[in-house]
């Protein structure tokens, strides 16, 4: 993101990644990908598939989002 001099210098927060080396501005930062949940902050791809039973919407952070989460849902 902006002023980034260093790689993981500032990152991209969790629930978003940058596949782009050497990206400088939060506008370059991707929400993690629906399906795929994207826990630590500075991912380059988007992380792991959500757990059985749960579906996780672009901007997850957890594999087991909670309802009422915007990134959030148990599958019916």
């Amino acid at each position: 993101p902006n002023r980034t001099q260093r790689a993981q210098e500032n990152p991209c927060p969790s629930g978003t990644y940058n596949p782009q080396p050497g990206a400088s501005q939060d506008s370059q930062c991707v929400p993690c990908s629906g399906g795929h949940y994207c826990p630590e902050a500075g991912m380059s791809t988007p992380g792991p598939l959500c757990s059985a039973g749960y579906f996780c919407a672009a901007g997850a952070r957890n594999s087991t989002p909670n309802a009422g989460e915007p990134a959030a849902g148990l599958c019916p």
